[in-house]
């Protein structure tokens, strides 16, 4: 079991940090490829699917990748941030990889040694948008932004339960986050109060405004782990945002 230490220095670990794990002590080395291998398992699988794959043939490619490159090759340790994102690198990798996969169909299975991350609950129609006319590019970069927001409204939703602002986070979710995330309507103020017992519109108004602040302080802490320089924080904030205008 890793220590509360170990989880903050992880969480708040910076992308060059998160790179030299070799480093790092064996429990906190560990610790760090479980919550990348999570992070990225999906856009690795959707990036895969959508190259034409069937999903048990996904799901062993996605297993492959990650045992035979980021465990036993140390792919993430060879990463060099002054060349450009960790997701692109990343893909790229993958892509040479299928295409040395392709060529020696004969390969060795994977070995022991790790436990990778349980696929078996992906499925490429619950991931992948049919309706989506995505290249398989396109579907990596957004399943990536896709979590990377879930992990910041999660930790938004924590703040305001722990400081009691439960309902903040209510009129916040639905006002502004569902209608983003599922395509809901966004509900006048007046309907607000009504259901969720709040006294007056400019009460509500002044929740959402709260809880967007800590919306951007926690997106800016987020965004700040991807990037070396914190000057560089807009850009990567731009270049999500392209992200979601192509989906």
């Amino acid at each position: 079991m890793v220590s509360n230490d170990n989880h903050d220095r992880i969480t708040t670990t910076k992308w060059t940090q998160i790179i030299d794990l070799k480093t790092a002590d064996p429990s906190l080395r560990n610790e760090i490829l479980s919550t990348l291998l999570i992070k990225y398992s999906k856009p690795i699988y959707a990036f895969i699917r959508q190259k034409g794959y069937t999903h048990d043939e996904t799901n062993d490619l996605t297993q492959d990748f990650i045992q035979d490159m980021i465990l036993e090759k140390d792919l993430i340790q060879k990463a060099d941030q002054a060349k450009g994102r960790f997701r692109n690198f990343l893909l790229t990798s993958l892509k040479y990889y299928l295409i040395n996969k392709t060529k020696h169909q004969n390969a060795q299975k994977r070995s022991g040694g790790y436990d990778t991350v349980s696929l078996s609950e992906l499925d490429g129609q619950a991931i992948i948008d049919p309706r989506k006319n995505l290249t398989p590019e396109e579907t990596f970069q957004h399943l990536w932004a896709t979590e990377f927001l879930h992990s910041v409204f999660s930790d938004v939703e924590k703040s305001c339960k722990n400081n009691a602002m439960e309902q903040h986070w209510l009129v916040f979710k639905t006002k502004i986050l569902d209608p983003i995330l599922y395509g809901n309507p966004s509900p006048v103020y007046t309907e607000l109060c009504n259901t969720l017992g709040i006294s007056d519109e400019a009460k509500a108004s002044n929740m959402t405004a709260s809880v967007k602040r800590l919306f951007r302080n926690t997106l800016k802490r987020h965004l700040s782990k991807l990037v070396e320089n914190d000057s560089d924080i807009d850009e990567e904030f731009f270049e999500l945002l392209d992200m979601f205008s192509k989906y």
